[in-house]
């Protein structure tokens, strides 16, 4: 593994932005870069990189878009490289689908906050977790599922590799993005955010990143009060 780590985030819109996960990069002085998927930007060998997070997207992981089957066979190229991959909501879905699983529209979407029954509390708190997707995670065989709901797989491990259905990165300004663009009227939107103040965690956020990023490798300690590195965060276009 390179003495000199590099994390790469690919997101996929300009409103679904990196959060927390910025956060624990921060923390730990790994030098970061942001691909935008969907801006058709190039990406790094799989090689060059130590590991990639994976963000979320409006889209579907099975919709036939250019830039959706780049980023399929940029993660199995990752995946062939032993390059571990931490997937989000729409990466999870990614994730499951490069490596042989797939993906089915939910009966009903997941909106807003949910508890979780996990096999790593010590990775994946119970919650609660904020939500936001139509689709569900149909696992690769060869997947181990590590959290689960009602609405099906919330979490699993397939090598080096996590995905989790939720979304750990979130941020109340993120949070309040989506709410704005959001058109399904029976969204509350002050409710809303009136939640993300109350139940998003911090915490546990870092607990899930720092895990991936220490099972990546155990010399990843976060570091106090870091100065910020990488590329400037993209926000909403």
């Amino acid at each position: 593994m390179s003495p000199d780590p590099k994390a790469l985030i690919l997101q996929h819109q300009g409103d679904a932005p990196a959060g927390l996960a910025l956060e624990a990069l921060q923390a730990r002085d790994i030098p970061w870069q942001i691909v935008r998927l969907d801006r058709d930007e190039p990406l790094p060998d799989p090689n060059d990189v130590t590991f990639a997070i994976s963000l979320g997207s409006e889209a579907s992981a099975d919709d036939e878009l250019e830039w959706i089957a780049t980023e399929l066979a940029w993660l199995r190229a990752a995946d062939r490289a032993d390059t571990p991959i931490l997937g989000v909501c729409f990466g999870a879905q990614m994730l499951a689908v490069a490596l042989g699983g797939g993906v089915s529209r939910a009966s009903r979407p997941e909106r807003g906050w949910v508890h979780v029954a996990t096999d790593e509390p010590e990775l994946i708190a119970a919650g609660p977790w904020l939500t936001w997707h139509d689709d569900e995670i149909e696992l690769p065989g060869e997947a181990q599922l590590v959290a689960r709901n009602e609405s099906g797989v919330q979490a699993f491990r397939l090598r080096r590799h996590l995905g989790v259905q939720f979304h750990p990165e979130a941020t109340p300004e993120i949070v309040a993005g989506w709410g704005q663009e959001n058109g399904d009227r029976a969204i509350d939107h002050g409710a809303l955010m009136d939640a993300a103040a109350r139940e998003l965690s911090r915490a546990a956020a870092a607990k899930l990143f720092g895990g991936f990023i220490a099972a990546v490798d155990r010399r990843y300690t976060a570091r106090p009060a870091p100065a910020p590195r990488g590329r400037a965060q993209a926000g909403p276009d």
